[in-house]
């Protein structure tokens, strides 16, 4: 899923369409399966103003270039009720989620990021002076890794890697 310069709500957790319309939710996530791409499952871009982007009641699971991935974007991300899991982003950082550069400020609440793997930042990579994460609610990182560069074993941040100025902030 390409979000590209607009503002979005993509939210699950709904039986049908007729549940959605009514806003009753289920038990349920909805599942983003992103195995038969190699690409990230979602794809935040765009600079041309500041965008809302809001995902809700999700599973984001078997992205090759990221679970969630947001670079030179600027964008308010919120990401409420979901579980980004079992994700890769051996190129780079940031198999579940991947900040990098732009102005974007990344909200999550009630999230589950595991069984993530990238080279840095296995579960949430995050760079650039403007960049931030705050992460709220009952919000865990299980079982992420990071193996360095070329799939060497030298990562850092098996769940959390930031660095050239962005900020990450934990309240759970």
């Amino acid at each position: 899923i390409l979000i590209d310069d607009i503002d979005v709500i993509i939210r699950g957790g709904y039986d049908n369409c007729a549940h959605a319309s009514k806003n009753i939710h289920s038990e349920e996530l909805t599942e983003i399966d992103g195995s038969l791409n190699l690409a990230p499952v979602i794809e935040v871009s765009g600079d041309s103003s500041k965008h809302l982007v809001v995902l809700e009641n999700l599973v984001v699971r078997n992205g090759s270039q990221s679970g969630i991935k947001a670079h030179d974007s600027d964008a308010f991300l919120e990401v409420n009720n979901s579980i980004i899991g079992s994700n890769t982003n051996n190129l780079t950082q940031g198999g579940g989620i991947s900040v990098l550069a732009g102005d974007l400020d990344l909200i999550a609440n009630n999230i589950t990021i595991i069984d993530n793997t990238a080279g840095f930042g296995g579960g949430l990579a995050c760079q650039g002076a403007e960049a931030s994460v705050l992460i709220t609610g009952q919000s865990t990182f299980q079982a992420n890794l990071a193996l360095g560069e070329e799939g060497g074993t030298s990562g850092s941040g098996g769940a959390i890697f930031m660095a050239q100025g962005c900020t990450v902030s934990m309240y759970t």
